[in-house]
């Protein structure tokens, strides 16, 4: 079903059941439901049809669950963009997902040529003067949203998933959420795959999503989730870290919630041990993707004797180890991961060659860019990965379109972005860069600002006199990784 027909259901199940609390602002599913079909007929109004795109370039709070909820009651799809990202790479993204409009911030100026129109108290009060009760489409295998990927080219990419695809991603919760409803905190960017993903599921299982601003301290953070009285949560690593520095104290951090789920990069096992002893012994991992959401989940019963693993995968997920020519190797050896299942991604969209099967996507199974193996117990263990992607914070990094901003400077005339590692974030974006003149580090990252969102800008710029290649005369990305962990 049509993911807005679900939130149709809970509101005639538990129509004063609340369903999104942000700050103040109080909305039942009874409410919910009536500004999702009266936003579905104000977008309708102004142009947008069913398989149509729309860009959402709004904030972490209600107004973008509502939003998003408009879109898929209209049957198009939502391509969620980071609202703090510099406005060029905004339109970029847009533009590249063909948006047919663009919903926004009040304070937002409007993005290119795109039609641009703010979520504010005028859009509301004219979304009430719509008929809440128009009939909408209801087909689940139509896309849903968008999310931002990238392809070896640096074009702008998107993975389409669909209503039943994303239903499916939410039966991995099962082996985490007990039968009752949640309070889950909400404090990360809904633009990010994990974040909306999250997000989305909670609503789907009738829970309460509270939200709370993704940019805070430790100490802030700790004092959400017990003021919130928050029965699920979600962290990168890198808040896991943080928190992990906050004075030790006789009990558990977090001493009410019931799951704090983690996802998004690589931890140590002692990380895990230790925010399972000071932070809540009811923490979750998550190893998941873009294009197939929650792969595996390790629980805490488990996380004693196999915190150096990612948990087994949910039973929805036919698995297979292979090797470079796709055959199926021990897995306890280890090999590329793949994967099918229902809730894989119905592919990735291009504005060059709209939805295709590429992307990690062949004969059925996803790719997932990962080196992995089995123990015998079953549970998954990820050894490295394939592809270059830079893991920063929780979030994907892709060295070509910071190599493509790069590259604008009249200065630069080669340049390779690799990722090395930290102890806080995972990973730091290092660039090194071939200069045709003369030019200061500091020039290129100011550069780099004005067009990148900010955890993207390298940390450092090493000037060098040219590249390693491959034999092949692609840029050697073995080597620069190599000379970028040197002390």
């Amino acid at each position: 079903m049509n993911f807005a027909d679900t939130i149709s259901g809970h509101a005639d199940r538990d129509p004063d059941a609340a369903a999104l609390i942000d700050g103040e602002r109080t909305i039942s599913y009874r409410e919910l439901d009536v500004l999702g079909r009266q936003g579905a007929a104000l977008l309708s109004a102004l142009g947008v049809r069913a398989g149509d795109h729309v860009a959402l370039c709004l904030g972490d709070t209600a107004d973008h669950v509502i939003a998003f909820l408009a879109v898929a009651r209209l049957g198009a799809a939502a391509v969620p963009i980071d609202w703090r990202a510099p406005r060029a790479e905004q339109a970029r993204v847009a533009e590249g997902l063909a948006a047919k409009l663009v919903l926004i911030e009040p304070a937002m100026r409007p993005m290119g040529k795109l039609p641009s129109h703010a979520v504010h108290a005028q859009w509301y009060a004219e979304a009430a003067r719509r008929a809440p009760l128009q009939e909408f489409p209801h087909d689940a295998d139509v896309p849903l949203m968008i999310g931002l990927s990238s392809g070896t080219t640096g074009a702008i990419k998107g993975m389409v998933v669909t209503h039943r695809q994303m239903h499916a991603r939410t039966l991995p919760f099962d082996a985490i959420l007990t039968q009752k409803r949640h309070r889950y905190l909400s404090a990360s960017p809904l633009a990010f795959s994990a974040g909306r993903g999250y997000c989305l599921t909670h609503l789907i299982k009738g829970n309460t999503v509270v939200f709370h601003p993704p940019l805070f301290s430790a100490e802030e953070y700790v004092e959400a989730v017990n003021r919130h009285k928050a029965s699920v949560a979600f962290v990168v690593p890198t808040v896991l870290r943080w928190m992990l520095k906050l004075p030790k104290q006789k009990g558990p951090l977090l001493p009410a919630i019931e799951a704090l789920v983690f996802a998004g990069a690589p931890t140590h096992a002692e990380e895990k041990r230790a925010a399972a002893r000071q932070i809540t012994p009811n923490l979750f991992e998550i190893y998941g993707s873009v294009g197939a959401g929650p792969i595996s989940v390790l629980r805490p019963q488990d996380l004693v004797e196999h915190a150096d693993s990612i948990g087994r995968p949910a039973p929805t997920w036919e698995i297979e180890i292979v090797d470079e020519e796709d055959r199926a190797v021990t897995p306890e050896a280890g090999g590329r991961l793949r994967l099918r299942g229902p809730g894989l991604a119905a592919g990735v969209y291009s504005i060059s060659g709209g939805t295709s099967a590429a992307e990690g996507f062949r004969d059925g199974w996803y790719y997932t860019g990962d080196i992995a193996a089995f123990d015998a117990g079953g549970f998954l263990h990820l050894k490295g990965r394939a592809s270059d992607v830079i893991l920063r914070g929780g979030s994907n990094i892709y060295p070509d379109e910071i190599e493509a901003v790069l590259a604008e400077h009249p200065a630069v005339t080669a340049v390779g972005v690799v990722g090395r590692p930290a102890a806080e974030l995972g990973e730091e974006v290092v660039a090194f860069v071939v200069a045709g003149a003369a030019v200061d580090p500091q020039q290129l990252i100011a550069h780099c600002r004005t067009r990148l969102t900010s955890y993207k800008i390298p940390a450092d710029i090493i000037l060098v006199t040219e590249l390693p290649t491959t034999s092949f005369g692609k840029v050697d990305r073995r080597q620069l990784r190599a000379r970028a962990e040197r002390p």
